[in-house]
């Protein structure tokens, strides 16, 4: 008996000692990783109950340092080509705009470890954004009533963006249902998974007004994410069940949508496949597609030589125009092949029937002895290989032919060994390109346009805000005329202007001259010089050049202003011509109306200029318009 009494009390000491060595072992992981959060750009606050079984711990982490904790997170991520893609990305970014977006973010957490299994229940809550960015929400909803306000400090305040994750990694994110005043509503739920899977139950967005003019909603259902990485093979599978958009004037639904992928690399090269299939898509009321794939299959891409040239663009390296060499004759010695195939069935399109059956076939390969991109006259010294097959029933082949010709189109079919099958061939050949056997564009007339100044012009909208505008014109080789144009959305307007930045300039030495009729003097402020920023409410010393039209007299809000710059770029050929630019406007004479905008405004734009206002990108590549192309 005493005996068994005294086994019975060596286990319980063994036990309890046991708890204890794992409760010490816990508390030493612990401490180290708080250590490691504060060497690596955190400052972390935490505090701890440690019991015979289980440890109990909160705290609070901030970032204070964004450079560090980048590379820290950076270092975690397993996947080499993942982790260098987001470094590059990372680094693009200015140390203003980092600052903006991460310095201050804060999470709090509170976790439960089992001190016996190490069972893990750990939850992580965002309760602060950034420093600049919570000013900048708070600065923009200032304007409207208290209810409408806060709706971000809501989010926060009650922890609402919740993290769960176990001891293997497996997480799931609290549903999240909330508005913004004015813009939308937004709904997130079950959105959970791991190492190599994601699923997201709903994501569903819709316009807060539902007139005829700004209605408009997305939904997607159930998408379930894989992702698999093996050293150099990868593969990605995504299946979204349904997707569903609409605005005040079309609608789009897609039913089973998969896109899978996979891809193989060698120390050089990558080879692999992506399959894009779907049940069904209905275009607003005028088509019905069922039943489509669309595979693509590529060979040897020289994947290493790519990024060099790609780091050489980014570094504005004047080497660029020899990388991109290296990378054409890389792809070009590789013998590279690009296949697509696809089927489809029981189209709909305006009421008639197509397609019982529709298959086609592609394939590209590169001339094994392309030559430099100065030396490239034809398309022939691009392409070897060029291949389009498409086959369809023969009743479908009838109605497209019958509505191409009202178009003037020529277009015919031809027979195969399947008397209801139907063929349309396109092909390239030693002296043309050939339809059907039949000769539709001689050898001459696959030649490539020469340089051509008036075509190097481009005219549009730079980033997210369509206000504010820029269009470009090559004068002659080493001198662009870029224009660009304001337009407010004020009832009431009192003075207003463009401003544009060039990271690249410190002076105005490249700009040969500016041109307007809407402003009564263009301002020059270069490096070193004050400017005024009014987000941050005081003057700041100007890091590169900023040139600004302003009117102190502007009264018509329909009306635009604008002004161009010729800029001399003689010696930034092989590089991008880096341009911020915004607009704003001013009422002071109105106290009824709205005081102020920015364009773009904070939401639009997650980029900053020196002075902390948010711009529209308005990069220039240099290259490709120096080089015949647009």
């Amino acid at each position: 008996m005493k005996k068994i009494f005294l086994g019975i009390v060596i286990v319980l000491i063994t036990i309890v000692g046991g708890c204890y060595g794992f409760k010490f072992a816990v508390n030493s992981k612990i401490e180290s990783k708080i250590a490691e959060l504060n060497s690596n750009g955190f400052i972390v606050k935490h505090q701890q109950n440690s019991q015979k079984f289980k440890t109990l711990g909160s705290g609070q982490i901030e970032v204070i340092y964004p450079d560090k904790v980048a590379s820290y997170l950076f270092n975690k991520i397993e996947d080499k080509d993942l982790k260098k893609s987001l470094e590059k990305q990372f680094s693009l970014l200015d140390r203003i705009t980092k600052d903006e977006l991460f310095e201050g973010l804060t999470f709090e957490y509170d976790f439960t470890i089992n001190n016996l299994t190490s069972k893990l229940d750990l939850n992580v809550y965002l309760t602060k954004l950034s420093t600049r960015t919570t000013y900048n929400l708070a600065q923009t909803y200032s304007y409207y009533s208290n209810t409408q306000k806060v709706w971000f400090e809501e989010l926060l305040k009650e922890k609402k963006l919740h993290l769960n994750i176990n001891e293997k990694g497996n997480y799931k994110l609290s549903d999240i249902n909330f508005v913004i005043p004015n813009k939308a509503f937004f709904t997130f739920r079950d959105i959970l998974g791991d190492k190599s899977n994601m699923k997201i139950g709903l994501i569903k967005i819709s316009d807060v007004y539902n007139d005829a003019y700004t209605k408009g909603s997305l939904v997607i259902d159930n998408i379930n994410v894989n992702y698999l990485s093996n050293k150099d093979k990868k593969s990605s599978k995504m299946n979204i069940e349904n997707l569903e958009f609409a605005d005040a004037k079309e609608s789009f639904k897609i039913k089973n949508l998969t896109i899978d992928s996979n891809s193989l690399m060698d120390k050089e090269n990558i080879s692999g496949n992506s399959k894009i299939s779907f049940d069904e898509a209905i275009v607003g009321k005028t088509a019905t597609l069922k039943k489509t794939s669309i595979d693509l299959s590529f060979d040897k891409i020289p994947f290493k030589k790519y990024e060099e040239m790609m780091d050489s663009l980014y570094s504005n390296n004047v080497n660029f125009e020899k990388q991109y060499d290296e990378f054409l004759k890389a792809l070009s010695q590789n013998g590279i092949g690009i296949s697509s195939k696809g089927e489809a069935a029981q189209y709909v399109i305006s009421e008639k029937k197509y397609f019982d059956t529709l298959k086609y076939d592609a394939t590209l390969s590169l001339n094994k002895n392309i030559p430099s991109i100065k030396d490239i006259k034809s398309i022939k010294d691009i392409f070897e290989v060029i291949k389009f097959t498409v086959d369809m029933d023969s009743q479908s082949a009838t109605n497209l032919i019958g509505d191409l010709s009202k178009e003037d189109a020529k277009f015919t079919f031809v027979d195969t060994a399947d008397n209801n099958i139907k063929r349309f061939e396109a092909q390239l050949k030693t002296d043309g390109i050939y339809v059907n056997e039949i000769k539709v564009l001689d050898e001459k007339e696959l030649e490539l346009p020469s340089k051509n100044y008036d075509a190097l012009s481009y005219d549009g909208v730079s980033g997210a805000n369509t206000q504010v505008t820029s269009s470009y014109e090559l004068i002659n080789d080493n001198l662009l005329r870029v224009t660009f144009k304001y337009t407010p959305n004020m009832e009431v307007i009192s003075a207003g202007g463009i401003a544009v930045s060039f990271p690249q300039l410190k002076d105005a030495s490249k700009i040969k001259a500016h041109n307007t009729n809407s402003f009564d003097k263009i301002d020059y402020y270069t490096a070193g010089n004050d400017i005024y920023s009014g987000m941050l409410g005081k003057n700041v010393k100007a890091e590169y050049l900023m040139i600004e039209g302003w009117d102190n007299n502007w009264t018509d809000p329909k009306t635009t202003k604008e002004f161009s710059l010729d800029i001399d770029i003689t010696d930034m050929k092989s590089s991008y011509l880096e341009i911020n630019l915004r607009g704003g406007a001013l009422n002071e004479t109105d106290s009824t109306k709205k005081y102020s905008e920015l364009a773009p405004d904070e939401n639009q734009s997650f980029t900053r200029d020196q002075q902390s206002y948010p711009v529209n990108i308005a990069d220039i590549d240099l290259y490709t318009i120096t080089n015949g192309g647009k």
